[in-house]
């Protein structure tokens, strides 16, 4: 008896019944999960609760049943130190999960990651996997879902007093408010810039990375002249161009930018750079976003049929990976476009799935862009009474927020609408 006491303390706490069950839905013999790497009389004797397996028998066991870790384990074995992988093997795991994010494969990304996290890495480790974490929502346009993350790695480099850290927490709360155009994404933007300003060394990268997020800021509030300003310092301030899908962006915001300032060549040329950058990465996302730009661009050019076929371009491709975000735009880019050629009815169709989008994803902005193009679109119908609605409710939402660009741009449309 004291034998068998001793034998069941060492090794992992499992679950009871919980290898038996994993054997059975896999199919397999007690002979296949031991893998002639153990013998049989082990997983039986583990099966039966009469011994605990160490760690590298339940991740054979793991492995064989593909079954996570998570399932065999006892309630709080999960949080115990004989899983939590060394530093190393947290880095190295991490090292290679940015790969996945490099080459665009989000959703693998996320799940081990999780995966990853739920064996309990210590601070600095589980930190750095959180935000790879939130970096793959945010391509994926899921604010709402990274947004707490942020809050936990922040709270573990604040603790240990990881300035770096915070100030990579703070650029991912900024995106994460751009994404849901909240009006507070500006003033996190600057307390990280700052922030990374006085780090020493200064991290050149990151520091062009927020550059680039602010410039995005004032592109989507319609801030030209500011946006150029930024962007122009973000590349002064870039060392490489090895990420491809950030200089993508900046040049497709360049590009929009230009164009509302009325320097049709320059942005033209921007947007054709946008689009090259990314299809190089094969970034859908990316690609929806640029070939959008580049079909507006053609527009205030007076190309209404290239800027058609960019936009419907755009427009199949966020459909077909389900980028919600750059839907809504890409329909608004496409409401305008047929607004410009005397399609009404496809622009008012086309306009009020971007508003039920946008108001779904709470992107006031959009929302309000939408109201516009309905309230121009029911002007060409002399529907004097839709003018006023339409304009109403977008006005409405822009003066809830910081865009005053925006609010400007809407209050002359409205006056040429009642004209």
């Amino acid at each position: 008896m004291p034998l068998r006491k001793l034998r069941r303390g060492k090794g992992l706490a499992i679950r009871e019944g919980s290898v038996r069950e994993a054997r059975f839905e896999a199919g397999l013999t007690l002979e296949q999960v031991a893998a002639g790497q153990v013998s049989r009389a082990a997983i039986h004797a583990i099966e039966t609760g009469r011994s605990r397996p160490t760690r590298s028998t339940l991740e054979l066991i793991a492995r064989l049943t593909q079954q996570p870790m998570s399932f065999f384990l006892a309630s709080g074995e999960a949080f115990g130190e004989e899983l939590s992988p060394s530093p190393l093997e947290a880095d190295l795991l991490a090292t290679r999960l940015e790969g996945l994010l490099y080459m665009g494969h989000e959703e693998e990304a996320l799940r081990r990651a999780g995966e990853a996290m739920a064996r309990q890495c210590a601070g600095p480790q589980k930190a750095r996997l959180m935000l790879i974490a939130v970096d793959a929502h945010l391509r994926l346009s899921q604010a709402a879902q990274a947004t707490p993350l942020i809050g936990l790695a922040m709270a573990i480099y604040e603790q240990r007093g990881d300035q770096y850290g915070v100030v990579e927490c703070l650029d991912r709360d900024g995106y994460a408010r751009l994404l849901r155009q909240d009006s507070g994404a500006p003033a996190v933007f600057q307390r990280a810039i700052t922030e990374c300003r006085q780090l020493d060394p200064c991290p050149w990268a990151t520091l062009s990375r927020l550059l680039s997020h602010l410039g995005s800021w004032f592109v989507q509030a319609h801030d030209w002249p500011a946006a150029i300003e930024t962007y122009r310092e973000a590349v002064q301030v870039t060392d490489s161009i090895s990420d491809l899908r950030r200089v993508g962006q900046m040049y497709g915001d360049l590009a929009a930018a230009h164009q509302q300032l009325g320097d049709l060549d320059e942005a033209l040329r921007y947007a054709h750079k946008a689009v090259a950058f990314h299809e190089a990465r094969a970034d859908q996302h990316s690609i929806v976003r640029a070939e959008n730009n580049l079909g507006m661009t053609l527009l205030r050019a007076g190309d209404h049929a290239g800027a058609e076929k960019h936009v419907r371009r755009a427009l199949r491709l966020s459909e077909a990976t389900g980028y919600q975000v750059g839907r809504v735009h890409v329909l608004l880019s496409l409401a305008e476009t047929e607004l410009s050629a005397g399609k009404v009815a496809e622009a008012c169709s086309d306009a009020a799935a971007a508003l039920e989008q946008a108001t779904r994803l709470g992107e006031g902005m959009s929302a309000a862009l939408a109201h516009r193009i309905l309230g121009e679109a029911a002007a060409k119908q002399g529907d004097l009474p839709a003018v006023r609605r339409s304009f109403t409710a977008a006005l409405e939402i822009l003066g809830e927020g910081a865009h005053r660009e925006r609010l400007i741009e809407t209050k002359e449309a409205y006056s040429r609408a009642l004209e």
